[in-house]
């Protein structure tokens, strides 16, 4: 079944017709389930410590986990106290756990582990993602980094940084189970840009021209990251796509000349 999806998603199989009408069926649930957020029907809850998430759109590894561990070191040498947030993926039990040198991978999972261990922060895993930032908050930290959780909207976050498979894309373009995406991309972007068009505002209610250049930016990556072939920015590391840089960049709040954005880390980025 997995080698079968892996052909449909990105490979162009052809059983991704026979399974849209699950992908538009899950695309109308998660529409609604952010528009219940956006609309405050649905409360986010937000701490007194900002959280970043790092994230992805597509199901599967895309070296979220290597990223949050070079920016917690990059972070940790600047002087900034991090904490760390994970689902815990595979460990045993449902509840709230802090991650020690000394616990069983099996407990906590692996990733959390390599977390703590790579970093020296400290890291607590919960399927409940608010409740482990609450955990982790008890901590003399300055900012917490959520190892995934990009779909996770009941903890609110000060910034996201959506990581992009860089040879395998967005695959066929389509939502789960007919594509990889767990929500559509262009929805993504714009959503980011309105975040950042919104607190462009001044208090009279003018909008000032940060608004105005985040919402250009917005229309000038949507339609790259709707092709099927996302185009290659010329001399940048590993071929990294323009569209990826503008949709982190967006997503982060990174001024003008977001769609040449280029960050120098980790490879998977």
């Amino acid at each position: 079944m997995e080698r079968w999806l892996t052909r449909v998603w990105y490979e162009r199989g052809s059983g991704a017709s026979l399974l849209a009408p699950l992908g538009w069926a899950y695309g109308g649930i998660v529409g609604a389930r952010r528009r219940a957020y956006t609309r405050g029907w649905l409360r986010s809850v937000s701490l007194d410590v900002p959280v970043v998430v790092i994230g992805n759109l597509t199901v599967g590894g895309t070296g979220k986990t290597p990223l949050v561990v070079w920016l917690a070191q990059r972070l940790a040498a600047s002087g900034v106290a991090v904490g760390i947030v994970s689902r815990g993926y595979k460990a045993a039990g449902d509840g709230v756990r802090r991650v020690t040198a000394d616990c069983d991978w099996r407990a906590v999972g692996d990733e959390p582990l390599l977390l703590r261990e790579r970093t020296g922060c400290p890291v607590v895993v919960g399927v409940d993602r608010v409740a482990a930032a609450r955990e982790v908050a008890r901590e003399p930290i300055q900012l917490i980094l959520s190892d995934d959780g990009l779909q996770h909207l009941r903890l609110a976050r000060r910034g996201e940084l959506v990581v992009i498979d860089g040879s395998r894309g967005f695959g066929n373009h389509r939502l789960l189970p007919a594509g990889p995406l767990r929500e559509p991309v262009a929805r993504v972007a714009h959503a980011a840009a309105d975040r950042r068009a919104r607190a462009a505002h001044t208090k009279s209610g003018i909008r000032d021209a940060a608004a105005d250049r985040y919402r250009m930016l917005a229309r000038r990556a949507r339609p790259a990251l709707r092709a099927r072939r996302v185009p290659r920015t010329a001399g940048t590391c590993g071929g990294r796509y323009r569209a990826s840089g503008a949709l982190l960049s967006l997503a982060c709040g990174a001024g003008a000349g977001a769609d040449r954005a280029s960050l120098s880390g980790p490879s998977s980025l």
